[in-house]
């Protein structure tokens, strides 16, 4: 090989050593300062909310925190929610440096919050996720009207660092329709596991998109929600209730 190809090559690596982004940044580079001072437990799932810029930022980019802050304000995570906040009288860019956001109008019932998950000791490549989504309708007396389950499994990736990729956004938009008062209870199960003959091995599962998997849709049957094996997990639950006298509420987990 000629001595100039060989000096150039060597000249290549240098610089791409120099200016890459060292790994650790790779990886949700904004995480740490949420996890300071916080002992992780090998074996364990944690739930970690971040406040809405850098859950909107994540979906941007695994280098978070951006550069250039105002460039979140370009990106679909934070236009569509706009949307979706102006519909309940809430200017977004106000809240970014919240954990969550919600408001209710004419009504209609919005939130918004985002959070990251580790599973230190996991050794498979994604964590199991499974929802039960149940949906309370109230009468003017205070009585269930009506009630629906539906039901979701999901897998999320996780990095070399046991930790989510990029954060979990949550957002819902629900109107009270002909009822007095509604009730919504989003009960999360997240763990380390599988479904067997369906979601089994280390590795990622799904090469089409290396973030996310949606194992079962929202169905009215349990399905595969009942097969999920964890080796271990933890359970969150967000409630929220709105009625037609303009009260509203929001409960979320572990949010500060």
């Amino acid at each position: 090989m000629p001595r100039q190809r060989i000096y150039l090559l060597v000249l290549a690596g240098y610089l791409t050593a120099c200016f890459l982004p060292p790994v650790k940044a790779v990886w949700a580079g904004g995480l740490e300062k949420y996890l300071e001072g916080q002992p992780l437990a090998v074996g364990s799932v944690k739930f970690v909310p971040v406040s809405l810029r850098d859950g909107m930022e994540s979906q941007k980019s695994p280098l978070w925190p951006l550069k250039n802050p105002s460039k979140i304000f370009e990106e679909p995570a934070f236009l569509e929610n706009e949307k979706r906040a102006l519909a309940v009288g809430i200017r977004l860019k106000d809240h970014l440096d919240q954990y969550s956001v919600s408001g209710y109008k004419q009504n209609t019932f919005f939130f918004l919050f985002y959070n990251f998950l580790t599973a230190v000791g996991c050794p498979n490549d994604y964590v199991v996720q499974r929802v039960r989504l149940t949906k309370l309708y109230y009468d003017l007396l205070g009585n269930v009207y009506k009630k629906h389950e539906q039901f979701l499994v999901e897998a999320l990736a996780l990095n070399l660092k046991k930790e989510t990729k990029r954060a979990d956004d949550h957002w819902k938009t629900y109107t009270l329709g002909k009822f007095f008062k509604r009730k919504v209870v989003i009960d999360l199960e997240i763990g380390c596991g599988e479904i067997p003959k369906t979601l089994t091995g280390k590795a990622w599962p799904h090469a089409q998109n290396p973030l996310y998997y949606r194992v079962q849709d929202y169905s009215d049957e349990p399905g595969l929600y009942d097969k999920v094996k964890y080796q271990f997990s933890s359970a969150y639950r967000i409630t929220m209730e709105f009625d037609r006298d303009g009260k509203y509420s929001l409960e979320l987990p572990q949010i500060k």
